[in-house]
């Protein structure tokens, strides 16, 4: 299962797509002030929507769970 799964996501299969460099470059075109994401950045990420849908409504950050 290991090596099916390392056949599918292998990202070596996609590097030279011209398609997927299609993509990319539209994507970079699009958002050109695009910078990754610090570890501290990506605390404040809400996966499962908006950081606001995760505050108390009057727009203070939620507490950190410990």
């Amino acid at each position: 299962m290991e090596k099916k799964l390392s056949r599918l996501f292998d990202y070596q299969k996609f590097a030279h797509s011209s398609e997927l460099a299609d993509v990319l470059a539209d994507v970079d075109s699009r958002y050109p002030m695009a910078r990754e994401l610090s570890d501290d950045d990506l605390m404040n990420v809400a996966a499962a929507g908006s950081m606001m849908d995760s505050c108390n409504g009057k727009g203070e950050r939620p507490k950190k769970r410990t």
